[in-house]
């Protein structure tokens, strides 16, 4: 029965987006050309985007044809070096990405209510977010919730907010001001970002400092391709400021234990650095720019649309700041 029912619900959503889309009538296609396409897209390769979606390339290769042939027009390029969607093969790849999301959470609907809460959350956040913040929310939060699976990837800002509006995430997390799109802003926490030197720093004793006061000094920081350092680097030239980095490292516990041994200074979220300094000899020192205090947001394709199991991830994350405040 539940069987019958589920394949009812994945043909009525194909039905439904798909007959928008081609004013021909109904494509004969299938879920699993949907997931090929979007795994195709996703690995950049027909080769590895058939094997994701357990398929020989040749089986991959022919359903893709077929489905061109379905939506009337050529979904890739393919060249050497691989496959690039075209105009169309993008718009395809929304709607099939939404049709794949809305037959996963139909899934999960039905699930519920035989076993209880259970779900799966793709997010997307900044270094911050997905090294410090997250692990720790989503432990209280998927101890509440056993039937809960999560998939959690740190990416840049750029990429976050492509992946909530291609629908390749459910939920984004950011700090910092976030440009107007076609999506949902939901501000939850502050994220404030703080000075740490070694004991016995000539600035241990500032009560706050500016970052151009910390200029003569040899800086420990994030790597680079993180929103993290993209903060600082975006600070600096806006003020003109030119810092000596000495060694940049791949986490903001490296950094403080780098800085605890005297090799330099950095900025770290104040989160981070007031755990680590209860078991390392290093000190905070309070930053005076509005930079440094940035609102932390979820941001999302459209509130309305997520699973029962985002929507309940969004509540414990607003209630855990609630309880810090």
């Amino acid at each position: 029965m539940f069987y019958n029912l589920l394949r009812s619900v994945n043909q009525y959503l194909i039905n439904i987006t798909f007959i928008k889309l081609n004013a021909r009538g109904l494509m004969n296609f299938d879920l699993q050309d949907l997931r090929l396409l979007v795994n195709t897209v996703e690995e950049g390769s027909l080769t590895s985007g058939a094997r994701r979606s357990h398929l020989s390339p040749a089986a991959g290769s022919a359903r893709l044809r077929q489905l061109e042939v379905a939506v009337g027009g050529l979904l890739f390029y393919r060249e050497h070096r691989g496959m690039e969607a075209t105009p169309l093969g993008i718009k395809m790849l929304q709607h099939a990405r939404q049709i794949l999301r809305q037959v996963e959470h139909a899934k999960l609907e039905i699930s519920n209510m035989a076993n209880g809460p259970a779900g799966h959350i793709r997010i997307l956040a900044h270094a911050t977010a997905a090294t410090e913040y997250m692990p720790r929310a989503l432990a209280t939060f998927m101890a509440e919730y056993p039937g809960v699976t999560v998939d959690l990837q740190e990416r840049m800002k750029r990429d976050i907010l492509r992946g909530v509006i291609d629908g390749a995430t459910d939920l984004g997390l950011l700090a910092g001001p976030i440009p107007t799109g076609n999506y949902e802003v939901i501000p939850f926490s502050q994220d404030r970002l703080i000075l740490v030197v070694p004991n016995g720093h000539l600035l241990e004793k500032r009560r706050s400092v500016k970052l151009s006061e910390t200029a003569h000094y040899q800086h420990v920081q994030l790597n680079d391709h993180t929103t993290h350092s993209e903060l600082i680097t975006e600070v600096s030239l806006a003020q003109g400021v030119e810092l000596s980095v000495r060694i940049k490292l791949g986490s903001f516990d490296a950094m403080c234990r780098m800085i605890e041994s005297g090799v330099g200074i950095g900025i770290v979220p104040e989160a981070s650095a007031r755990r680590y300094e209860r078991s390392m000899r290093i000190a905070l020192v309070r930053i005076s720019e509005p930079w440094a205090a940035r609102a932390r947001s979820i941001v999302v394709n459209k509130r309305s649309n997520l699973s029962k199991a985002s929507l309940q991830l969004i509540d414990h994350l607003i209630k855990l700041e609630k309880q810090v405040i």
